[in-house]
């Protein structure tokens, strides 16, 4: 029998929680997973006397305020510590298969150096992780797009990389950007059928394939986001050493401190 999934909220109770729980709730209805949700209380900003039910009423506030949401279960974990250190730990200790974060995302210097709660989590843990833009509203995920390189080691994960989506039946765009220096302006085509590669490993019915050529990896990712419509992001993310991550950034990891829209860092 296979192991029911196991999803991670954590919570902060600000005006992110509410987007980010109903986009939690629709892949655990989706997968038929538990849905985990941790709220990290610091020991300094807290008093002694706040109570478990305390946090209970907060939590309960935001989930009134939406219709979808009602007679959804919802199980909250409170802990103090240092916030990302906890998180880690929940994860582990509950062996979550997918942790789902809403981001603010890096607005000044300091944050864009040492990086976003959800940064920090992306590159510490071994499980995908949902980044949801704060300032992005909820809307079911009807259509979705998966960046590759073509490589075996992407094209291998495409396939898992769906397992969260499939049960919400989207429809699939791939993603395959070629880097031209020398090219001015974008192109782009779509491919009649997928090709065998990936065709061995991607077996979601429907899914169409497109190549395309930018100056700069994002601005064509945003350009293709933009034009087709999507509604979430499917990247693949490799842990790096402290010194690669200053000067090597990912490219996954570049577009979390920026998003306009869920983007799912899977890892490789």
């Amino acid at each position: 029998m296979k192991k029911q999934d196991k999803i991670l909220m954590p919570v902060d109770f600000s005006e992110c929680t509410l987007n980010t729980l109903l986009y939690a709730k629709s892949i655990a209805e989706a997968t038929q997973a538990e849905l985990e949700l941790l709220y990290v209380k610091s020991k300094d900003s807290e008093t002694k006397t706040t109570r478990q039910k305390d946090y209970k009423e907060r939590l309960a506030e935001i989930v009134d305020k939406d219709e979808r949401l009602k007679n959804f279960p919802v199980t909250l974990n409170v802990c103090e510590g240092e916030r990302i250190k906890e998180i880690i730990k929940f994860h582990k200790r509950h062996k979550c298969n997918l942790i789902v974060m809403g981001t603010k995302g890096a607005n000044n210097l300091s944050r864009k150096f040492f990086g976003t709660n959800t940064l920090n989590i992306i590159q510490k843990v071994n499980c995908p992780v949902l980044a949801i833009p704060c300032n992005h509203t909820y809307k079911p995920i009807e259509k979705l797009v998966i960046t590759t390189d073509m490589h075996s080691q992407s094209l291998k994960l495409m396939e898992d990389s769906m397992h969260y989506f499939q049960g919400l039946h989207p429809e699939v765009h791939i993603l395959h950007l070629n880097k031209e220096s020398d090219m001015a302006t974008q192109t782009e085509f779509q491919l009649s059928d997928l090709p065998g590669s990936v065709r061995k490993r991607f077996t979601y019915p429907g899914a169409k394939m497109y190549v395309s050529s930018f100056k700069d990896f994002n601005h064509g990712v945003d350009h293709f986001l933009q034009k087709h419509h999507a509604d979430l992001l499917i990247m693949f993310t490799k842990r790096r050493r402290f010194w690669e991550s200053l000067f090597n950034k990912s490219l996954t990891l570049s577009r979390v401190g920026n998003l306009s829209l869920p983007l799912l860092a899977y890892p490789m």
